[in-house]
């Protein structure tokens, strides 16, 4: 996937019976230039469900003149921003990922 404009974050929850309560944020690999959001995002999302943890799978800003005046900090705040994100999520028990 190339020239991401806009960050979304996937998520993927695993059933309850296996649910054990860790969550990762998974930001998949691509040199800023791409992003390997298939076998290095949702395929590692589903194995992580698979052993019990939710995974949440950030779709982040490439690095691009056309959007950014400095481009080495739109990948990290977006980074950031699922954080603050899944945290208060969490917090708030918008998912429940307790047995």
């Amino acid at each position: 996937m190339s020239k991401v404009s806009e960050p979304t974050l996937t998520v993927f929850l695993p059933s309850k019976e296996k649910a054990t309560g860790a969550a990762v944020i998974i930001c998949p690999g691509g040199g800023y230039g791409i992003l390997a959001i298939n076998h290095e995002g949702y395929n590692v999302a589903k194995r992580f469900n698979e052993v019990g943890v939710a995974a949440f799978v950030l779709k982040y800003r490439l690095p691009s003149d056309a959007i950014m005046i400095d481009k080495s900090f739109g990948p990290l705040m977006d980074a950031e921003q699922a954080m603050y994100i899944v945290g208060d999520e969490l917090r708030n028990g918008m998912w429940i990922l307790l047995k």
